[in-house]
């Protein structure tokens, strides 16, 4: 039992096939159909309030308690990157990161809102519109993983993309990785998951060592993924 047990996510995983069709890519306009961010998970936020500069992004991991939505504005409105003015346009300060976690159990919704320091955000959206650029998809299927649905607008026209594929090129798979550690540094306490993946499961299911929780201060400091695991490990009671 426990043999088919740690084969089950390996079928589960991904397969692909050479000559396959690239699958995955980033398309010019706002998510189409059926892969658009839903009015619900947005919360009623049209795509239009991240200003021309900014994204919004849906994270949902496949067997995680939430989901998560989070739109970046740059302020003040209409500002520009210094790297990206031909003139002397406004600069821009602190970027904007709206909020929502919601839980899967009973539809229960969290907002946070929080601000983070605009060389921050020019890195994070600077790295984000490389990869976009470079990215030409992926040949590989993933059944499971985490969804990343992305609306990027650069200069008020927008690219996106919807994926579960995960690897450091691919611009959701990482920019999910970015916004955890943005989340971590400067949103609010216990509100983050700890792992990467963005899977919360169920409170009963939690322990030291297994099983993804939200990111909340350990006794022995703040820390993410197994760190709690590694703590009780190194100093035990």
């Amino acid at each position: 039992m426990r043999a088919a047990l740690l084969i089950l996510p390996v079928l589960l995983a991904a397969c692909s096939e050479p000559g396959a069709e690239r699958i995955d890519k980033v398309i010019d306009g706002p998510l189409p159909g059926d892969r658009a961010i839903s009015v619900a998970d947005a919360g009623g936020e049209p795509l239009a309030r991240v200003g021309s500069d900014g994204f919004r992004v849906l994270i949902q991991p496949s067997f995680g308690r939430y989901r998560y939505y989070l739109s970046l504005r740059r302020l003040p409105a209409g500002c520009l990157p210094r790297a990206r003015q031909q003139d002397d346009g406004q600069d821009c300060g602190p970027g904007r990161i709206s909020a929502r976690r919601i839980d899967e159990n009973d539809g229960e919704v969290r907002k946070a809102e929080f601000f983070v320091p605009g060389e921050e955000v020019d890195t994070l959206v600077g790295d984000l519109d490389a990869r976009l650029t470079r990215w030409r998809g992926t040949d590989t299927v993933t059944f499971d993983g985490t969804r990343v649905s992305l609306e990027r607008v650069r200069n008020g026209s927008v690219r996106s993309i919807d994926t579960n594929h995960d690897g450091p090129e691919n611009p959701a798979s990482q920019l999910r990785r970015d916004l955890q550690r943005i989340l971590l540094a400067y949103g609010p306490t216990g509100f983050a998951p700890r792992s990467s993946s963005w899977s919360v499961r169920n409170v009963v299911e939690q322990d030291a060592c297994h099983n993804p929780a939200l990111a909340t201060p350990l006794d022995r400091g703040f820390g993410v993924g197994d760190s709690d695991c590694d703590a009780a490990k190194r100093w035990p009671r």
